[in-house]
């Protein structure tokens, strides 16, 4: 907002004049030598705030809260986040890794500016979200011995009919548990993990086969097991959820936009 206008709003509103204005020079009145000091003080604040608005515009301020599941802080985050705070370096940037239902809430009640999340796990949302597609994310079946009818590139899914499972839970397991649904497979789910490490440590155990996808298990140790693809092939969709990209400041929507380019 310009001087003039501030001073003009401010004189109207105290209800008497500041400065008494001449032809040639503005010289203060006796109220606004009174309130000088207050004056100042509240054009500099004016200053400073239109400063950080513009710092906020222009993405070189603030702060942007991140929530994502353990597989995206393994695999993506090491690659997306240097670059950002390169390119932003005075943008703080929060990070929070926990699942699917930690992070809706946090999302919904503006707790996170973003989050990665399934999109069926966003489509269960008590209110609705904006999801942003990112990537398709495989489902695969992690065994310490072939299963019945398992080739060397696939795995039926009819061979898990009855098997002991071990399953990632959070919110992991909802896109594992409405593909088996829909395959009218049952399995007895003998345990369960917070962490892929944890799954794979399971199967390992005896406890069963483990059910999850490509990008959970990129960074966990496979040795000694077999990973391969279910068939009918089936996705976990993942993406950015947001209550509304149009509210988000220029500091998040320049993380989004990172996401949505590492992702292409």
């Amino acid at each position: 907002m310009p001087v003039s206008h501030m001073i003009a709003g401010l004189e109207e509103e105290f209800g008497f004049p500041l400065f008494v204005r001449g032809r040639k020079d503005t010289t203060l009145t006796d109220g606004g030598r009174s309130v000088l000091m207050y004056v100042k003080d509240i054009l500099a604040t004016n200053e400073m705030l239109e400063l950080r608005v513009s710092q906020l515009r222009g993405a070189t301020a603030g702060t942007v809260r991140l929530g994502v599941i353990e597989s995206i802080a393994v695999n993506w985050l090491p690659k997306i986040l240097p670059s950002y705070r390169e390119q932003h370096p005075d943008v703080k940037v929060t990070v929070q890794q926990s699942g699917y239902r930690e992070m809706i809430n946090g999302v919904q009640s503006q707790k996170l500016d973003l989050a990665v999340v399934s999109h069926t796990a966003a489509r269960g949302a008590e209110a609705p979200l904006q999801f942003i597609p990112l990537v398709q994310d495989r489902i695969v079946c992690v065994s310490r011995e072939p299963l019945p009818g398992t080739t060397k590139r696939f795995i039926p899914v009819e061979a898990l009919r009855g098997q002991k499972v071990v399953l990632l839970y959070g919110g992991d397991e909802m896109d594992v548990e409405a593909y088996l649904s829909q395959q009218d497979v049952s399995v007895e789910v003998t345990a369960s993990a917070h962490a892929n490490t944890a799954l794979t440590a399971l199967v390992e155990c005896g406890l069963g086969c483990g059910i999850t996808t490509e990008l959970a298990l990129s960074g966990a140790d496979r040795a000694g097991l077999t990973v391969l693809p279910l068939v009918p092939l089936c996705f976990r969709d993942l993406g950015i959820i947001t209550r509304d990209p149009k509210f988000l400041s220029e500091a998040a929507k320049q993380m989004l936009q990172a996401f949505t380019d590492y992702a292409q």
